[in-house]
């Protein structure tokens, strides 16, 4: 159907668990769809269901598996590690998150799909010695935290350690 839903054989609508891809129309939805076809269609499959059987639309929440020279892989990994997918993680579902944000921080980290562009871990040197290059992109950058401070609307604050522009990040 798309990046995070296929129909089987019978009729059944199966939603993969803990990923979102983006929805059609939108960048990389014909990736995600395009590699989500390549490694399910017309291939037997296994399901695992977690807590809650079904989403508000009736389709089966699943982790889906095929087989493949590698042995069993679950799709639902394979398209967050393509940079294909976010992580959508909706309680009380949520088993191997681990694996999940694992697989994201390595997509993340080596840029695949909708990452970007720039490869690897940055200081804010760096990303501050090449800012009009990383503009729009999506970067990885490890820091040493200088303080962290809350406002009155909760939002967060980190401001980073030797930063000449005063490199801080907002949650």
């Amino acid at each position: 159907v798309d990046g995070d839903t296929v129909v089987l054989k019978g009729g059944e609508s199966v939603r993969y668990l803990n990923i979102d891809t983006p929805e059609v129309g939108r960048p990389y939805a014909d990736e995600a769809s395009a590699l989500n076809r390549k490694l399910v269609k017309f291939k037997n499959v296994r399901l695992e269901l977690d807590v809650e059987e079904r989403d508000v639309y009736g389709r089966l929440l699943a982790y889906v598996y095929v087989e493949t020279d590698r042995g069993w892989v679950m799709v639902n990994l394979e398209l967050v590690r393509a940079g294909l997918a976010r992580l959508l993680f909706i309680p009380p579902n949520g088993k191997y998150r681990g694996a999940f944000e694992a697989a994201l921080q390595d997509a993340m980290i080596h840029r695949r799909g909708m990452w970007g562009s720039v490869a690897g871990v940055l200081s804010v040197a760096d990303l501050e010695a090449k800012l009009d290059e990383y503009t729009n992109e999506v970067v990885t950058v490890r820091l040493e935290v200088a303080s962290i401070t809350t406002n009155e609307h909760g939002e967060t604050r980190v401001d980073a350690v030797g930063s000449r522009y005063g490199f801080h990040v907002v949650f």
